[in-house]
């Protein structure tokens, strides 16, 4: 059942795109496993111009990976800044087997695979990528950790689908061993 949400802000120094070009997108299923593509809540965009309207195209449901695809209601100027709530659901996965992506809880805290949470932009520049996080709403203690290491950090430059593969964690969390040597 649902558990609650993830707030996600995406900050672009520029996202550069045509009216009805592609901005963002997701996978809707990713080797046979749902995203939250179809479910996301509260998804915003905005420039130094003001609100983008965003219209949604999807791929046909084919093959192991189909899209949502975002694309601009008019052309994109200067910063861009995006926010969605993505939902943590516990729900067994309706679509049978599949690899553990989806962004669910265990324990009070949080994990996913990028690929099931994170909108990214369409084109493949080069970028500066910072993770940061905000831990306020979990329980006291919580530490959170992606592929690329534990707390705020920076990631190699490169395109930003870079987090399509990355694991995202967040909650109070244990090692083993409890003291690396």
């Amino acid at each position: 059942k649902g558990q609650g949400s993830l707030a996600v802000e995406l900050r672009f120094s520029k996202l550069p795109a045509s009216a009805g070009a592609p901005l963002l997108s997701l996978p809707l299923v990713i080797a046979n496993t749902a995203t939250v593509a179809d479910t996301l809540t509260g998804l915003t965009a905005a420039d130094d111009a003001g609100p983008i309207p965003l219209v949604v195209k999807d791929d046909p449901a084919t093959g192991l990976v189909w899209s949502r695809h975002w694309l601009a209601g008019r052309a994109t100027r200067g910063p861009v800044v995006v926010r969605y709530l993505a939902p943590v659901d516990n729900t067994p996965p309706t679509r049978g087997s599949g690899p553990p992506y989806a962004l669910r809880t265990e324990g009070g805290g949080v994990s996913g695979v990028g690929n099931t949470f994170v909108l990214l932009p369409e084109e493949k520049i080069a970028r500066k990528i910072i993770l940061r996080w905000d831990l306020a709403d979990l329980p006291k203690g919580s530490t959170a950790t992606s592929s690329f290491g534990e707390g705020d950090v920076a990631l190699p430059d490169g395109p930003a689908s870079q987090l399509a593969s990355t694991v995202f964690m967040a909650g109070p969390m244990k090692r083993e061993p409890g003291v690396v040597s």
